[in-house]
């Protein structure tokens, strides 16, 4: 069996481990995590442990301060660095569900399978404007390390549909040039036959290469789906319309449906 593993944002000192990069000393875990170190496992200073620090590093430490507030181990071994050059990122926005158990449901399970960003977005349907942020990051990185992932999903604070198109305005133009296989895809989801729509599976079979290159961003409506006015302002900055599948899925089951359609195109 493994070792452990655990995540921390704090890093300090440098060690000298005859790498390149610069390694860090000690690392501190946070709250939630030294908990789970010190009243579930009931680890022990001396006890070794695996670190990430959700940005691709992975590090093989020793504990050496154990507390329900903070463990602090000292780093002895690093394991794995992050990829400057990472591709094929699959980020899913959607409007936030009315229930908070089927968001949460989701990212657990998105994550699980590798996607590397969420967004949500208040739309003129979307009945929630608050998100529970502290609980989901929880969410995030428990579901990271069950997966034994070294990067933890970026979790993009929600946002209003106009504050959500000006950005992916500036993100560059609708159509990239010919041959510029690393510009994001884009698509939006929804139930309605205002745009010819293709089937984002497929779509994402025959675009492989680009998506590789560029990554995905995939936009998923709220209950009730989006306005006809929202999905000709997403198709005109540049989002192609997909649907999902055969049947009717609820908001959360059609963003896992996509994430899942990337993940298995990647492969």
């Amino acid at each position: 069996m493994g070792l452990t593993r655990f995540y921390a944002r704090r890093f300090e000192g440098c060690a000298a481990m005859g790498t390149r990069a610069a390694v860090p000393a000690v690392c501190y875990l946070t709250d939630q995590e030294s908990q789970h170190c010190a009243k579930v496992l009931r680890l022990r200073p001396g006890d070794a442990i695996e670190v990430t620090d959700g940005e691709g590093a992975l590090y093989r430490a020793v504990l050496e301060a154990v507390d329900v507030k903070c463990c602090e181990a000292r780093i002895e071994e690093v394991l794995a660095v992050a990829d400057p050059g990472r591709s094929g990122q699959v980020r899913i926005v959607m409007a936030p569900t009315k229930q908070t158990d089927r968001m949460e449901w989701f990212l657990e399970k998105a994550t699980e399978m590798g996607t590397a960003a969420f967004g949500f977005v208040r739309t003129h349907r979307t009945e929630r404007d608050r998100l529970p942020e502290d609980r989901m990051e929880k969410i995030l990185v428990s579901a990271m390390k069950q997966s034994l992932q070294r990067y933890k999903p970026r979790l993009e604070p929600l946002c209003t549909w106009r504050e959500f198109m000006e950005k992916e305005r500036a993100a560059g133009a609708p159509e990239p040039p010919t041959g510029a296989d690393a510009a994001p895809l884009r698509c939006i989801a929804y139930c309605g036959a205002q745009y010819p729509r293709v089937e984002l599976a497929a779509l994402l079979r025959q675009t492989s290469d680009r998506l590789r290159r560029g990554g995905l961003t995939v936009l998923i409506g709220p209950e009730g789906d989006f306005t006809p006015e929202e999905v000709a302002e997403a198709v005109q900055v540049g989002y192609i319309p997909v649907l999902l599948g055969p049947n009717r899925l609820r908001a959360e089951t059609a963003a896992l449906y996509a994430a899942c359609a990337a993940q298995l195109a990647l492969l």
